[in-house]
């Protein structure tokens, strides 16, 4: 129980030192049984008890500025007119690095938005937003009820072995066998296991045309009024 906790009881970086008046939400009600604790780094802060017990709260907020042993290393690397400076701290959502923009100004970003290019720069940059909100609009253009059209016309993966997309060379105790199998909206459907290459050709044909092919013609349909 939180009411039992001692002083001098220690979780991760805090050490308790006495219980104190409950912490409480905005409108008044009390969080639960709270204690006053110092941080090996010297911060004194009031946690509540049970956040210590789960183990989820063990420094003073401190622990959130040290880098992960895994950090990825961005020191000196460009993302847009942000470059990564130095770690910032880390939080729920990832690590954050602290970034200089070619304007000028700093600003510390999560590292998945730096990598996947979601974040190019502290702002400053309307240019850059309104070409990165043109760039999706167009991309939601390329989508029918979700599904990215062009990608049903992707082209075979050049190791492919039977050189037709989504029919796959599997070996059997019977024989080398042919297996069928096509995607759509992040999903695999399975097509049936074929004794040879042409049945499988055809039977992945007809996949398309009920899995895909509804999807091409709408969007061609869309493109058409379009360019009227």
């Amino acid at each position: 129980m939180a009411n039992r906790i001692e002083s001098g009881t220690q979780f991760g970086k805090l050490t308790v030192i006495k219980k104190v008046e409950p912490l409480r939400k905005k409108d008044g009600r009390s969080q639960g049984i709270s204690y006053l604790c110092e941080c090996e780094c010297g911060e004194k802060k009031v946690i509540l008890g049970q956040s210590l017990l789960k183990g989820l709260t063990k420094s003073c907020g401190c622990l959130r500025k040290q880098a992960p042993p895994n950090k990825l290393d961005l020191t000196g690397k460009r993302f847009g007119m942000l470059l990564a400076v130095n770690y910032s701290h880390f939080e729920k959502d990832g690590a954050y690095w602290l970034c200089k923009c070619d304007c000028g100004n700093e600003t510390s970003v999560l590292v998945g938005n730096l990598t996947h290019g979601n974040t190019r720069s502290c702002g400053c940059n309307a240019d850059y937003t309104k070409y990165a909100q043109k760039a999706r609009i167009q991309k939601e253009e390329l989508r029918v009820e979700n599904v990215m059209v062009p990608s049903l016309y992707r082209k075979t993966d050049y190791n492919s072995k039977t050189g037709v997309k989504g029919v796959t060379a599997v070996k059997r105790a019977n024989g080398l066998k042919y297996k069928v199998t096509i995607g759509i909206n992040n999903k695999r459907i399975y097509g049936g296991l074929y004794d040879n290459l042409g049945e499988a050709i055809a039977a992945r044909k007809k996949l398309e045309d009920i899995h895909h092919q509804p999807f091409i013609d709408v969007y061609k349909e869309q493109n058409d009024q379009d360019g009227n």
